[in-house]
């Protein structure tokens, strides 16, 4: 069953859609990528432990791309990654997990690359890179390789990029999980608590306290790395992950001692909300886009009529029908 996910949408369309409004939709001009964007067209200030870009009026555009195209970007690896889960239900349980874990990723990192608040990696090379390009003084320790959290804030008709060294040691998937959850925060305060939408969010929030918030990331890593769970696949005790019943969100009452194969269940119920909302959400950033596209329609159907499970492109409606 779908849910119209409503209010959710006009709150993200309110608050975010200013980033995607009259940019390019030419997925193959320049800066394709935030990091591209970063690394050779933005100019760089060191200020308070952070790293803020804030362009000029003309070359605020290249800004509005590179978030365009990052958004676009895992938009694309999610419909892929949905394909590769779709073809291999019937394959190894705990692969099939696994599978299905990446296809959340993607959707999550969409979500919140879509808000503009997300994290980004740089390498040795790329961060001296970076070291080069700030035109005020700091302390180079400050800011050295590794995980950066960034934020994309308002300032009247301008954009300001804010990068933070990420100091906690988590890996890019824990820390992914952590904004995401961050995002739903948000969006719920401003949402009537007797929506339907709000008590969606609530109840998945609640799913992410009790177990956690990179709970499915702890499910990838041992469904994929420990023995037991390969035997329990062989004395078929692994679950099958099963199309959602959405209906069955609003009963489930988590307890921190639940057993994986409960959990996942919410994997399938947060993946069933957040395609729905990807989906209503990319179509109206196209809308926006100053040269409207369908190179991602094109691309999708390049992938389907070559990749090796000859699927269609019906493929990408049937999720959770």
């Amino acid at each position: 069953m779908s849910y119209s996910l409503a209010s959710i949408l006009t709150v993200l369309k309110a608050n975010y859609s200013y980033l995607y409004a009259n940019c390019s939709g030419k997925l193959r001009s320049k800066p394709s990528s935030l990091k591209e964007y970063l690394l050779k067209y933005a100019y760089i200030q060191a200020s308070d432990n952070k790293l803020v870009i804030e362009p000029s009026s003309e070359d605020l555009k290249k800004l509005k791309n590179a978030l365009f195209f990052d958004f676009e970007h895992y938009y694309i690896k999610t419909m892929i990654q949905y394909t590769d889960y779709l073809k291999q239900t019937s394959i190894s349980k705990t692969w099939n997990i696994v599978t299905f874990y990446y296809f959340l990723f993607f959707q999550i990192t969409t979500l919140c690359k879509y808000t503009g608040l997300s994290c980004i990696y740089f390498s040795p090379e790329e961060i001296k890179n970076i070291h080069k390009k700030i035109i005020t003084d700091f302390d180079p320790k400050m800011f050295g390789k590794g995980l950066y959290l960034y934020s994309v804030e308002k300032n009247d008709d301008h954009l300001k990029l804010v990068l933070y060294k990420d100091t906690s040691g988590v890996a890019i998937h824990e820390r992914s999980w952590y904004l995401f959850s961050q995002c739903l925060e948000k969006i719920s305060k401003n949402i009537d608590k007797r929506e339907q939408d709000y008590l969606i969010i609530e109840q998945i929030l609640n799913l992410m306290n009790k177990y956690k918030s990179n709970f499915p990331s702890r499910i990838r890593n041992l469904v994929n790395y420990q023995g037991f769970y390969a035997i329990e696949e062989l004395q078929n005790k692994i679950p099958t992950i099963l199309h959602s019943n959405f209906n069955r969100l609003f009963t489930l009452r988590p307890k921190a001692s639940d057993d994986y194969s409960v959990q996942i269940e919410c994997l399938i119920h947060i993946g069933t909300f957040l395609f729905q909302l990807l989906r209503e959400l990319h179509e109206d950033v196209n809308l926006r886009l100053k040269t409207p596209h369908n190179e991602i329609y094109e691309l999708q159907k390049q992938f389907c009529s070559t990749c090796r499970y000859d699927c269609d492109m019906s493929t990408f409606d049937n999720l959770f029908q």
